[in-house]
């Protein structure tokens, strides 16, 4: 085949492999979306690969298929032949590689979401347009996790190494406490496109009846049509009015001793009436 041997072949194919794979890889770079949101940088692209399927069936079947005409081309003395079968097992590895590639981890989601909400208070404190000494009677306190219900566009789901199901979206309530009510700021937001929700509520603290946790279920399919069952907590705060303020709490033990602070903020708010 023009005059080459195998082992120029070979040279050739590894070359052509690897110019591809690096212009492919460019190109992905080059077209990655990345907003800033929350004073941080939100890489939309780099967080929906967390979510993709990573089912790398086709591209075994490749690898194994490209190895078995090379072998056979080489055996057989045909360079076009096992040029074909290295270049069919290099498109399979690059299948791979590019699934896995930059592809975050379950802690890097994690931080990710979190860096989103730590400034949260300051947010907060614009939205109801208070400022800080009006809201010193106790700390304030932050419930966060991941949202497994639609913002706009709906989520994905993704199962951990640690078996935790991961949403596409987050949110995330604080609470602030001044002298006579409890104030509420209630943000949700997609780490793979550009959708948020906000929203604020106030309440007295006569008007607040209870405040609770709760474990709940999510039901959904996945790609393969198999129904799945996520498991989450939640907190939630309930007035006399029958409205109420829920979170989803990603760490229900860290959770707890703020979740005790506001029960006992809310006993002596009443007792003292």
């Amino acid at each position: 085949m023009f005059g080459l041997g195998m082992p120029e072949l070979t040279i050739v194919a590894v070359v052509v492999i690897i110019i591809g794979s690096y212009l492919i890889l460019k190109k992905n770079a080059k077209t990655g979306s990345t907003i800033k949101k929350g004073g941080n940088h939100m890489d939309y692209k780099r967080n929906q690969k967390y979510f993709e399927d990573q089912n790398f069936k086709g591209a075994i079947i490749a690898i194994i298929i490209g190895g078995i005409i090379f072998i056979a081309g080489a055996s057989g003395g045909s360079g076009a032949a096992a040029i074909v079968g290295l270049i069919i097992a290099g498109i399979g590895g690059f299948l791979i590689y590019s699934k896995t590639a930059g592809r975050p981890t379950d802690n890097e989601i994690d931080q990710t979401c979190l860096d989103q909400v730590k400034n949260l208070k300051d947010l907060a404190l614009q939205k109801h347009g208070l400022d800080e000494d009006q809201v010193k009677e106790a700390d304030p306190i932050l419930f966060s996790g991941y949202y497994y219900e639609s913002i706009r566009s709906g989520c994905l789901y993704q199962i951990g190494k640690d078996n935790l199901y991961r949403s596409s979206n987050y949110e995330a309530v604080i609470f602030l406490f001044s002298a006579e009510q409890v104030y509420c700021y209630t943000n949700r937001f997609s780490i793979i496109a550009d959708e948020k929700q906000e929203s604020t509520d106030e309440y007295f603290y006569k008007d607040v009846v209870s405040a609770s946790t709760a474990s709940n279920t999510k039901t959904y399919r996945n790609k393969a049509n198999e129904e799945k069952t996520i498991n989450y907590q939640s907190f939630k705060l309930t007035t006399s009015g029958g409205t109420s303020i829920s979170a989803s709490v990603l760490n229900m033990g860290d959770a707890e001793r703020a979740i005790n602070g506001m029960k006992s903020l809310l006993r002596n708010k009443k007792s003292s009436k």
